[in-house]
């Protein structure tokens, strides 16, 4: 279920990248990418996802990181 909520949240920029490349002076699209609500959606989605991912063993070795323990922390899905 995460894996599709992280994919969802990756084809959720794609109409934005769109418009930002085929469209960059269209006055609908300066207003869709000036508005703070795809990007507080996109970033809570990511805030959500972190906060399911981090356990007590992968908290532990961010808060003293040591490259092998991130390497194991980044080496889960």
């Amino acid at each position: 279920m995460l894996s599709q909520l992280f994919d969802a949240a990756n084809l959720f920029v794609l109409p934005f990248w769109m418009l930002m490349i085929v469209l960059p002076k269209w006055e609908i699209t300066r207003k869709v990418i000036s508005s703070p609500l795809p990007f507080i959606t996109l970033a809570g989605l990511y805030i959500y996802l972190l906060i399911v991912a981090v356990d007590p063993d992968s908290a532990a070795a961010l808060a003293n990181p040591k490259l092998a323990d991130i390497a194991r922390f980044f080496a889960n899905e």
